[in-house]
């Protein structure tokens, strides 16, 4: 998607895929209060949906989108600092939620 979106517009790749994550970061705050019911959703997704919206956000923009913390602070509207402090409860959390799902698990 990148690469297209590089092509259409003329911009370098890096700077496609960071507006593609903006783009999709906004697009999942307007679907974040739609339940029109999809299916079941695999383990880690009903992890994600147990952290705070912050948390979601940090990990969603930087681990997965790439960005700084300074880029998801910005985005965000919190400090540098949060972004980071969101990343790490965030991650703490997702391994406290696995873990106790391997527990009722096995």
């Amino acid at each position: 998607m990148s690469d297209l979106a590089r092509s259409i517009h003329g911009v370098s790749t890096e700077e496609a895929r960071r507006c593609l994550v903006r783009h999709v970061y906004q697009r999942t705050q307007e679907l974040a209060g739609d339940t029109s019911g999809a299916g079941p959703l695999p383990p880690v997704m009903v992890w994600l949906s147990q952290l705070a919206w912050l948390q979601r956000a940090s990990l969603a923009l930087c681990v997965f989108g790439g960005l700084t913390h300074r880029e998801a602070a910005a985005l965000l509207d919190v400090p540098p600092g949060t972004v980071a402090d969101l990343l790490t409860a965030g991650l703490r959390d997702l391994g406290r939620l696995a873990a106790g799902a391997t527990r009722t698990c096995a």
